[in-house]
């Protein structure tokens, strides 16, 4: 996953994901350069899933996951 914004420009690989109470903690993987963690609450999810069913693009990119994993596979 790439991670882009004013402060940096960081590819993310998930390492360890862990429940800390309510909260999951997604940290990057051992070999990162940069070590970052991430806390996702329940209301994280909810806002998420709210934003997915309203997003006509974000809804065709799961009904086409499968495609596109596949098609990013077949060109590297």
């Amino acid at each position: 996953m790439r991670i882009r914004s004013k402060l940096a420009d960081v590819e993310f690989e998930f390492g360890e994901i862990v429940r800390d109470g309510n909260t999951l903690v997604i940290s990057s993987h051992p070999d990162a350069r940069m070590k970052s963690k991430v806390y996702v609450t329940p209301k994280d999810i909810t806002a998420m899933l709210r934003r997915l069913l309203v997003s006509p693009s974000a809804l065709l990119f799961v009904i086409f996951l499968p495609f596109f994993y596949i098609r990013a596979k077949r060109s590297k």
